[in-house]
């Protein structure tokens, strides 16, 4: 499956696929201190890695029909191009992908990460089949918690990871 040909719409955003023309534009909002406090525990990641994450992305979609989406504000119509967020399934594990998104700081509480993530697990149970999804979140991190009790995920455990509190969450294909 290209990934140029899963874009996805919702009533107020579009998704597309991550692509290596949005280097610049996504290593600034993965380096934001808001976004990276939780994603890379407080770790400034370099272009180098943004990139690796961003042909990983690519290549999954190539092979699974699934990556990194970066998605945009259909109302944010004064700048179109800013990217309000990005949201997606990452396959790092032998379990079903894991999702992980974020939405940019001045753009938080309007219910894009909530609207993205339901998207993206449609896409992941109604096109591609798969049984479940996973996540996991730090435990302070309350704003990704509440999205993903909104989204329906059940916790399933908790652990500590390098002195951090994860929670781990779960969702079968029931939506």
């Amino acid at each position: 499956m290209r990934s140029n040909s899963i874009t996805v719409r919702t009533e107020r955003l579009w998704l597309r696929p991550c692509e290596i023309l949005d280097l610049d534009r996504v290593h600034e909002l993965w380096t934001s201190l808001e976004i990276r406090e939780f994603l890379f525990d407080g770790r400034r990641i370099s272009r180098e890695e943004a990139q690796s994450i961003i042909d990983t992305s690519d290549r999954c979609f190539t092979e699974r029909g699934y990556g990194i989406w970066l998605f945009f504000a259909a109302d944010e119509k004064e700048q179109p191009q800013l990217i309000a967020g990005f949201v997606g399934l990452l396959h790092d594990s032998p379990k079903s992908p894991r999702l992980v998104f974020g939405t940019r700081p001045v753009l938080r509480g309007r219910g894009y990460a909530v609207e993205a993530s339901l998207a993206v697990l449609r896409h992941a149970f109604g096109v591609l089949g798969l049984p479940r999804v996973f996540a996991d979140v730090d435990e302070p991190n309350r704003a990704s918690i509440s999205v993903l009790g909104k989204l329906g995920m059940k916790p399933t455990g908790r652990e500590s990871v390098a002195g951090r509190q994860l929670l781990y969450y779960e969702i079968a294909s029931a939506l």
